[in-house]
């Protein structure tokens, strides 16, 4: 039987030196206790835990893996805390990553004299490596985004507006089951189902952190599809992530009507010949800054870097990601992500080249690391066209 996912980050906290960590984020949460109840689990360095739900403590108590107690008033929460057997810590770890510094001021409060320190790196790191169970899931998250990536093969035509494509594509992958909601861990990082991308609007830069933004159809939103219509000659570039059971994937297919013109259709072609390189280059054991400098090398041998995961000044330091609970998991194919990947890591590899006014293309598959290479848990094949 697998040792339970608060048992061994139970571990890293006693070895980091942590006394008592609180967790409150929601996808942290759903790792380690199977729910996204509203309250604070309590663990400690043996492992110990307690999760305290404000909200809802039914539900909490259906579908968690750990012992539920009723949230109490934030100020009794220590008090508590020593009554299931927790000590007084001298060490508080907080999830300082992503929770507000008003609500870290406040649970520091609750422990005087008590040093605080960040573990939401240390849990990243433990949930970059995934489970049997949970690359399961994400196989099934691929199938709801294949769903997706077949109706616009099937219904995309000249003369269709943008919106429209988007709205066939989410349809199909809402009916097949995605869950509607991607969460994010970065601030600001606001994605829908992903985005459906024609021409120009491929070209077009955004606040979303990728190659690839597209206009949206207000500043508000400021990134996606919005009213245009597809012509024949242009690239449609299709970068969804499919969502299911709690877990990601997300991947990126690029079609077009009739023919590319032949700077857009040679980049094709080498963004391919990166995504083949780094299948066979990622296996366990390498950096994910060697495969960053891989596919940059070869797109500059290919006189394309201006191009390169967008264009001049907004083009991005990365050439893939982690995908799991998240979009934005660890590790990142970047040149500061030194660390060895570990075999059962899941990232999404997405060599893209931007052209301002013509368009953007490219390829993405979320990948298992294996020993061997990386291993795409989708069998939608790269490239799509005849």
């Amino acid at each position: 039987m697998a040792e339970p996912r608060v048992v061994r980050w139970g571990r890293r906290l006693a070895r980091d030196g942590v006394d008592l960590a609180l967790v409150t984020q929601g996808a942290d949460l759903f790792y380690l206790t199977g729910t996204v109840q509203i309250g604070y689990l309590a663990v400690d360095g043996d492992g110990q835990s307690c999760y305290f739900v404000k909200r809802s403590l039914e539900r909490a108590g259906q579908e968690a893996r750990v012992k539920t107690r009723p949230m109490p008033a934030l100020a009794d929460l220590p008090s508590e805390l020593r009554g299931e057997g927790f000590a007084s810590p001298a060490t508080v770890g907080l999830e300082l990553d992503v929770i507000p510094a008003q609500l870290a001021e406040r649970l520091a409060r609750l422990f005087p004299g008590a040093r605080v320190v960040d573990v939401g790196h240390s849990l990243r790191e433990q949930r970059a490596v995934k489970e049997p169970g949970e690359i399961a899931a994400m196989r099934r998250a691929s199938e709801v985004w294949a769903r997706g990536i077949a109706a616009a093969q099937t219904g995309l035509a000249a003369g269709m507006d943008e919106w429209t494509l988007m709205a066939l594509v989410e349809g199909a992958m809402r009916r097949a089951g995605h869950q509607g909601f991607i969460p994010t861990r970065a601030l600001n990082f606001h994605l829908h189902y992903g985005h459906a991308l024609s021409g120009p609007h491929g070209g077009v830069a955004s606040p979303f952190n990728g190659a690839t933004g597209g206009p949206g159809i207000h500043p508000a939103v400021a990134q996606g599809s919005a009213h245009r219509t597809i012509r024949a000659g242009e690239p449609v570039l299709l970068d969804y992530v499919g969502a299911c059971d709690g877990y990601l994937f997300d991947g990126t297919r690029t079609l077009w009507l009739e023919r590319l013109p032949d700077a857009l259709s040679r980049a094709q072609d080498v963004a391919l010949s990166i995504y083949a390189q780094l299948l066979q280059a990622g296996r366990a054991g390498v950096s994910p800054a060697s495969l960053w400098r891989l596919g940059r090398e070869r797109a500059e041998r290919a006189g394309l870097i201006e191009h390169f995961q967008g264009y001049g000044a907004d083009r991005v330091p990365f050439l893939g990601h982690g995908v799991g609970i998240e979009l934005d998991e660890w590790p990142v194919l970047a040149e500061r992500f030194d660390a060895p990947l570990v075999e059962g890591m899941t990232l999404a590899v997405e060599p893209k080249f931007v052209f301002p006014g013509l368009g953007a293309v490219g390829v993405e598959s979320t990948c298992r690391v294996g020993p061997h290479g990386l291993e795409p848990l989708t069998s939608v094949p790269p490239s799509l066209q005849p």
